[in-house]
């Protein structure tokens, strides 16, 4: 990771992974009931300097409600700070500095507080861990500037105090590095305003499986790094995009396994427990030989044709594992409990 100095100045002038769930039913690019939320607005990605999401949504300042400082929202590669906005701009906060202080959020002539309500530093990833890269998640809460006794959680599947919720539950990543384009869920070439946005990832969502299993750019490190094209495979078997077309297939909480040939994965290819589902690449599913849905939505729901006279959808797979892996393109091998 780069030091605060390098990355600030600028900006201011599996071992096996535990199994994994499938995101839901897709609005937005990251998918799920659990995708962050401002005002019924479901979005996934903001801009440190001011610039507006596709929702409309831009950031201001990080303010500290107790004396009224206020801080530039800078996000070091995974790490959200608030850099000093007085030369020479060394000054930053950090940490569990950030609990009790709020971002502002305009929507038009609409303004929100972002409060940071907890910071858990030290989270290690669920693909080579122990590399020295661990990293922090937040737990994020909004209110309109209006009310801002109101009080909502960012990420609204999980609320504090219900049963079975965990601290980590209500926390998000964030990272900057790789640009995803929502309608389509594309990966978006690298471009040099990508360190400028960052994404927000709640709990068990797309972007959150992606930060935590080394599947961006960001998390690169010398014992995992993913290819683009590895990351495009993640996204589209993780969100159920078969097409490739951004249309996906899945549900929340939907239990999912899955390995690709660095043998990082989850998934046990020949095991009673498991049922193959398929092959994924960077353009949608290769194969399919099972559906995490179940047959009867797969084929009512999946028709990679456009024309309404075609239906058109990937093939069943080969017999084998081996067999699989010989299909072109083919990055990530998926399966499911056995029902």
């Amino acid at each position: 990771m780069k030091s605060l100095a390098t990355v600030l100045l600028p900006l201011a002038l599996l071992a096996a992974a535990p199994r994994a769930h499938a995101a839901g039913k897709c609005s937005q690019f990251d998918c799920g009931t659990n995708s962050p939320v401002i005002d019924g607005l479901g979005f996934h990605e903001l801009s440190v300097v001011g610039d507006l999401n596709a929702q409309g949504l831009r950031l201001g300042d990080l303010v500290n409600p107790a004396n009224g400082s206020r801080h530039r929202v800078r996000v070091l590669e995974d790490q959200l700070v608030g850099q000093s906005k007085l030369f020479p701009y060394w000054t930053v906060v950090t940490g569990e500095q950030l609990v009790g202080r709020y971002i502002e959020v305009f929507r038009g002539r609409s303004a929100y507080r972002l409060k940071i309500l907890h910071v858990t530093r030290a989270v290690d990833y669920l693909v080579a861990p122990g590399q020295g890269d661990r990293f922090e998640t937040y737990q994020f809460a909004w209110s309109p500037e209006t009310d801002f006794h109101v009080v909502e959680p960012l990420c609204p599947e999980y609320e504090p105090g219900q049963p079975g919720v965990t601290q980590a539950m209500l926390e998000s990543v964030v990272f900057t590095g790789n640009r995803y384009d929502a309608p389509t869920k594309d990966l978006l070439p690298a471009a040099a305003s990508d360190p400028y946005w960052v994404n927000l990832g709640c709990y068990n969502t797309t972007l959150y499986k992606l930060k935590t299993t080394r599947h961006n750019d960001q998390a690169a490190s010398p014992a995992f790094t993913a290819p683009r094209e590895l990351q495009q495979a993640m996204v589209r078997m993780w969100t159920g995009d078969v097409c490739g077309d951004g249309d996906a297939h899945t549900e929340q909480g939907t239990p999912l396994y899955w390995q690709h040939p660095a043998g990082v994965g989850s998934a046990w290819y020949g095991s009673p427990d498991e049922t193959t589902e398929g092959m994924w690449g960077a353009d949608g599913a290769l194969c399919v030989s099972d559906y995490r849905l179940g047959w009867p939505y797969y084929l009512a729901e999946v028709d990679c044709d456009p024309s309404p006279s075609v239906i058109a959808r990937p093939p069943l797979c080969p017999m084998t594992f081996g067999g699989m892996w010989t299909l072109p393109g083919a990055q990530v091998y998926s399966s499911f409990p056995t029902p």
